[in-house]
Parts: C-alpha cells; sequence; structure tokens
C-alpha cells in the first residue's frame, strides 16, 4: 500500500489533485479527512467535498486519533 502526504494552502486544490490521483492508483480509495469542523461555511465546503465522492470511497474522518483501517 503506498501513502501519500498532499499539503498546501487552503483552497488551493489539494483535494481534488488528491482524489484524481487517487482515483488514477486505486479502484477503490479511501479519504482520510483530519480537519476540524469549525463553522457553517466550514461544514459547507466539508459537505461538497463529499459530495464529489462516490461509492468507490471510503471516507474516514478523524481529526486526531486517525487509526488503522
Amino acid at each position: 500500500m503506498m501513502i501519500y502526504f498532499i499539503t498546501g494552502g487552503q483552497r488551493s486544490g489539494k483535494s481534488s489533485y488528491a482524489q484524481r490521483l487517487a482515483l488514477e492508483l486505486s479502484d477503490s480509495p479511501v479519504y482520510l479527512a483530519t480537519s476540524r469542523h469549525w463553522d457553517n461555511d466550514y461544514e459547507k465546503r466539508t459537505d461538497r467535498h463529499k459530495a464529489d465522492r462516490d461509492e468507490r470511497w471510503t471516507n474516514i474522518e478523524e481529526e486526531k486519533l486517525i487509526r488503522p483501517l
């Protein structure tokens, strides 16, 4: 299993880049989201990101305590 760490500034395109890369590399990618939901605007952004991922994805949302699958 390969793990890619993608970093960058807020709203820099990290999520869309990561999703395209993951789908190129796997038919069943895993999405690990580690951010804290600060306010309603941020909730709307995370909801939009979730809507971008279909049933092929395993989604893990964990701010701090990341556990293996």
